[in-house]
């Protein structure tokens, strides 16, 4: 499962995220997420977040950081926050899956998946 040739600079496109689409867990995602599950064949990693919206904690937060961060070997963690402290309220290891970026934030808020930059 190798990654795809996803760049952080080819996130930095997306703006504003405009269109929604449905994922099939429930809630949606946006264009820019589209993007990067697709470019960086990383779909495991919006089904995790998205998947976590029925833990407790996650549904009492109406607005969500998820951090993915790749260590040595194929170990990863992905972590969830309120984004307004430190503190982490899901924490999650992961095998890396092949993602070709090192680290990578998103946000969820009124029910979508999308990047900061879409935000």
């Amino acid at each position: 499962m190798g990654g795809g040739t996803l760049t952080a600079a080819d996130l930095e496109q997306f703006r504003g995220g405009r269109a929604h689409y449905p994922h099939h867990l429930g809630g949606s995602y946006s264009e820019g997420v589209r993007y990067l599950a697709e470019k960086g064949r990383a779909w495991w990693l919006v089904g995790a977040i998205l998947s976590f919206q029925r833990e407790l904690l996650a549904r009492r937060e109406p607005f969500q950081v998820w951090t993915y961060r790749k260590f040595t070997g194929n170990r990863a963690v992905l972590e969830m926050t309120d984004g307004q402290s430190e503190a982490t309220l899901l924490r999650k290891q992961i095998e890396d899956m092949g993602f070709p970026l090192h680290s990578l934030e998103l946000h969820f808020a009124d029910n979508t998946l999308l990047l900061p930059s879409e935000h």
